[in-house]
């Protein structure tokens, strides 16, 4: 993790956190739902946002490919 959630040292808020990862390593869905997003966004490249049942979102942005597609239905760990 390179931030947690909250502020920051440099007086940044982060209303999440940040988790760094060698280059192919797979990124896993934390918790069932629906991909919302699945598309390239200025300044977070490759990012893919799923909305779980929870109603909560999780977003995965800077990805090197993405291999889902918006409305995909993906479990926990999928």
């Amino acid at each position: 993790m390179i931030s947690q959630f909250g502020m920051q040292s440099n007086r940044m808020y982060f209303n999440g956190i940040r988790i760094a990862a060698p280059a192919g390593t797979p990124v896993l869905a934390a918790a069932a739902g629906t991909v919302d997003v699945s598309s390239t966004f200025k300044g977070y490249g490759e990012t893919i946002i799923i909305i779980h049942d929870d109603h909560y979102a999780t977003v995965y942005a800077h990805l090197g490919t993405r291999t889902v597609g918006a409305k995909t239905r993906v479990g926990k760990g999928d």
